[in-house]
């Protein structure tokens, strides 16, 4: 049985990356053949990441924008669950810059917190 929480992330991304269809728009052509794709069968699960950069999501996801604000929403219940500890370098200073997860962009300077939310990363 498929997890109805992943599906929630796809037709949030799905919704958010719809209006994307400017010819010389990188992000929505990249989407597009994204979400044509066949979505693998799950085989496992995730457990919640209890990695420090987990402690910057919270406030990350209150700087989105009207139009990511639904892609935010569903991907905040998912963020706390990615494996963090596999991408994501230990942090020896107090500066992380530019963490990057499959399209979330988490960009933390202390004490500022920024966020940009993409369907996909194509930095």
């Amino acid at each position: 049985m498929k997890d109805p929480r992943i599906w929630s992330v796809i037709q949030a991304a799905a919704l958010v990356l719809s209006g994307r269809s400017a010819v010389a728009d990188a992000i929505g052509t990249e989407a597009s053949k994204m979400l044509a794709l066949e979505i693998p069968e799950q085989t496992g699960t995730f457990s919640k990441s209890m990695f420090p950069v987990t402690s910057f999501i919270g406030e990350a996801l209150k700087h989105g924008t009207s139009s990511t604000r639904p892609f935010l929403d569903v991907l905040a219940h998912a963020l706390p669950y990615l494996p963090w500890k596999y991408n994501y370098p230990p942090a020896t200073t107090c500066r992380i810059s530019a963490l990057k997860w499959h399209g979330v962009k988490l960009s933390v300077h202390k004490p500022r917190l920024s966020a940009k939310a993409f369907a996909w990363d194509l930095l």
